[in-house]
């Protein structure tokens, strides 16, 4: 299955990571992963600044999963303190939960890892 090459070519600096096409709000791509020979479009939702979303990264399945891996690892989100030695610490005003979940506590953490890797050019 091989997806046709886009219409344009872009040449990146070398401090560059990626770069995808963003010709106008609507403009959707297909992009293969090869890891996990899978196809994700991407949309993009404004040009300036450069905002795309990415469909079809997961299924149902895999987000049922992910949320079963870290739903008892909930913790309060933490926040950088200046000039505490990098120390995090829970601040009351914010009101959101994390949940750090690793490649050794479920296969699938991995492989959303190297699709995210591959979509974004970027080495884990």
């Amino acid at each position: 299955d091989d997806v046709p090459l886009p219409r344009k070519v872009f040449a990146l600096q070398p401090a560059e990571l990626f770069a995808y096409a963003v010709e106008r709000p609507g403009f959707l791509q297909t992009i293969h992963l090869p890891s996990s020979n899978m196809h994700v479009t991407l949309k993009t939702l404004a040009t300036s600044p450069r905002v795309l979303s990415v469909e079809a990264l997961l299924s149902p399945e895999e987000c049922r999963t992910l949320i079963e891996v870290a739903s008892n690892r909930m913790r309060n989100s933490t926040i950088a303190q200046p000039g505490r030695q990098g120390r995090m610490e829970v601040e009351a005003a914010r009101n959101s939960r994390t949940a750090w979940i690793y490649p050794a506590m479920h296969p699938l953490v991995g492989r959303v890892g190297q699709r995210v890797s591959e979509l974004l050019r970027v080495p884990l």
